[in-house]
């Protein structure tokens, strides 16, 4: 997450195609990696929330024949809100999973998305900012009384 505001992980989306008459693959699962640095935290906020377990899951899916398009919804998946702090990131495995060796399938259009948060200014920050012009305007008035 290099956009320098905690985010929250959205979604994540793929394609899985298999040639019709295959029989493999026949599913996947999303796996959060807690390894190394990685973390993703589930709660209210990243301050607040606690890091998820290792190979939590994070979504699932019976492959058919043909294109499958999949949009794993992480909040309902997890029951709650996933966040990848400021700087930080989140290991994530795809598993595809197989009756037997030997079938070839393709992976298209991997996305994720994730939604920064900007911090909200406190109360105070905004009486600062009301005084502040405030008191740029009394001082031009008293500049323009003068001239």
């Amino acid at each position: 997450n290099n956009t320098g505001d905690d985010a929250k992980l959205t979604n994540i989306s793929f394609d899985i195609r298999r040639a019709p008459g295959n029989a493999n693959p026949t599913s996947y699962n999303l796996l959060y990696l807690a390894s190394g640095d990685s973390a993703l935290v589930k709660g209210p906020t990243v301050s607040a929330g606690s890091e998820m377990v290792n190979l939590a899951g994070l979504g699932t899916g019976a492959i058919t024949d043909g294109i499958n398009e999949y949009t794993n919804y992480i909040g309902a998946n997890i029951a709650g809100t996933g966040w990848i702090a400021a700087d930080g990131y989140a290991n994530i495995r795809l598993k595809i999973n197989t009756a037997f060796s030997g079938a070839a399938s393709q992976l298209d259009n991997f996305s994720v998305t994730m939604q920064t948060v900007s911090a909200v200014p406190e109360p105070s920050s905004y009486t600062f900012l009301l005084g502040l012009v405030t008191l740029l305007l009394v001082s031009q008035r008293r500049r323009n009384n003068f001239n």
